[in-house]
């Protein structure tokens, strides 16, 4: 008997294509351009039109012609693999063979969490998962990436489907204090709008797909900023320049303008069961993956929806009337309210106001109310729930596994200093 959470799923999915789908309602897509904004570690709390804690001018400004979304999470803590499910609409794993431990180093075949789908001379994202570059190529979008992110940098297959495709910044090879704070100034707000005006300029067509990455709020502390909000701050003066370089063109109307963040980020203060700071999870707790998703100008997209990384590639595809691809082979089906997180100490689940963690090693699990908070754990309260979600996990886990899969054991060098100054290694 198939599941009731296989049914739910189905019928969410169903939901999502009749409200999100322009073409479902024989109504024209509307949208000749997408641009694609990411900052890098942009918490959903700082972001003013949130109620945030930052002067966000930009951001908000956007906000009020826009559909706000309160529900949006990234489905992993670490960019390469909420970006790889952003551009894939992939679920992200650390899975494979039976599961019960962490069973590969990151590097760069493993840190996209899609080693499931790949052979042994794959990139990060494999050869085999179309991405969503790829499928707006396809629809005759021309495809521009500007990214100062390392992480993303090629050879990973984040470029992918790009017919131009922008590195801003330098790869760290050292962790030298010093070389860490030009590492930043390398790849600040400024320079990566100087890239995309040359991107634009050369373009060809004026139907576009433009994504473009920035680290100014990532890199407060190494830009020696008095806070991480000053971070922010710097980052959506870099939004506001670039939408005033659209305006200057001409390029605002008719465009899908998509706002959001890799992942948040931990700092101290935050009322969670294991203080931590940084983005490194286990367990990730909500500040490091609530992130803000903005949409202008405004949709027709219930704004109170919980929204995944790993679901906003389709919807993009179908705001603009592109049939996204529908190849789902060793992808969980989740329900609109669920989330789940495969990381490589713990797992977590997430249903409604449920959230669950587990150690991987089963020497611990929490249970949180999401609407309580994450200092309080219920687990002792409430084994109903527990066990609830031991069920789901235990289905999702098998869909994820792929037992023929043999992932390097070894990380190399460059991938660890690239990790390491990002704040992934030690």
């Amino acid at each position: 008997m198939q599941s009731l959470y296989t049914h739910a799923a189905l019928f969410s999915l169903l939901v999502l294509a009749l409200v999100a789908c322009p073409s479902c309602r024989d109504e024209p897509a509307s949208f000749d351009r997408v641009v694609l904004i990411v900052v890098d570690t942009l918490r959903r709390d700082h972001v003013g039109h949130y109620g945030g804690r930052a002067q966000t001018p930009s951001m908000d400004s956007l906000a009020r012609r826009g559909t706000v979304f309160s529900s949006a999470i990234s489905s992993f803590h670490q960019t390469t693999m909420s970006m790889a499910a952003l551009f894939t609409g992939r679920v992200p794993a650390l899975e494979f063979g039976n599961g019960a431990l962490f069973p590969f180093a990151f590097n760069s075949k493993t840190w996209c969490g899609l080693f499931r789908f790949s052979s042994r001379d794959d990139p990060c994202i494999p050869q085999s998962v179309v991405t969503l570059a790829e499928q707006l190529q396809r629809a005759g979008f021309e495809t521009l990436g500007v990214t100062s992110n390392p992480l993303l940098h090629a050879p990973g297959g984040f470029d992918r489907g790009f017919d131009t495709w922008v590195e801003v910044g330098r790869v760290l090879l050292t962790g030298r204090p010093a070389k860490q704070r030009a590492l930043a100034r390398s790849r600040r707000g400024e320079l990566v709008l100087r890239s995309v005006k040359q991107v634009l300029a050369g373009r060809s067509s004026d139907r576009f797909f433009l994504y473009v990455h920035y680290m100014d709020a990532h890199d407060w502390r190494l830009a020696r900023r008095s806070s991480y909000a000053a971070g922010v701050e710097a980052s959506d003066a870099a939004v506001g320049e670039l939408l005033a370089v659209l305006e200057a063109e001409g390029l605002v109307e008719g465009t899908l303008i998509v706002l959001t963040a890799d992942h948040g980020e931990m700092l101290a203060g935050d009322d969670v069961l294991s203080p931590q700071t940084g983005h490194s999870g286990n367990p990730s707790f909500e500040p490091v993956l609530r992130v803000p998703l903005i949409l202008a100008p405004a949709v027709d997209v219930p704004d109170d929806r919980l929204i995944r990384s790993d679901q906003l590639a389709g919807l993009i595809l179908q705001l603009v009337g592109v049939v996204p691809d529908t190849d789902a082979a060793g992808t969980p089906t989740l329900a609109s309210d669920e989330a789940f997180t495969s990381e490589a100490g713990w797992r977590t689940y997430r249903r409604g106001r449920w959230k669950s963690a587990w150690r991987r090693d089963g020497t611990a699990v929490h249970l949180f109310d999401l609407e309580l908070g994450e200092h309080l754990d219920r687990a002792s309260l409430h084994p109903d729930v527990l066990a609830e979600h031991q069920t789901r996990l235990d289905e999702i886990i098998e869909q994820l596994r792929n037992e023929d899969v043999r992932p390097p054991v070894t990380i190399e060098r460059g991938d660890y200093e690239r990790l390491r100054a990002l704040g992934y290694a030690e």
